[in-house]
């Protein structure tokens, strides 16, 4: 089984307000990408991607419910 690191990299706020939290993900020590958590919702850019993937909130929702029920 695959060993998972996640690295969070957030100012001191608590609240997202203008800068998003990011989320670094490695699999076995080889970075998958980073996670964006922002008010406007999710986003994933994949390692050496030079776009981010974007999900609303309302979206990520959907996606959620209509995988796990």
């Amino acid at each position: 089984m695959a060993e998972h690191a996640v690295w969070l990299k957030q100012t001191p706020e608590v609240e997202i307000v203008n800068k998003d939290l990011i989320v670094e993900v490695a699999s076995d020590g080889e970075v998958l990408g980073k996670l964006t958590i922002s008010r406007g919702g999710l986003g994933w850019f994949p390692k050496n991607a030079e776009y981010e993937r974007h999900l609303s909130w309302e979206r990520f929702d959907r996606l959620v419910r209509s995988e796990f029920g």
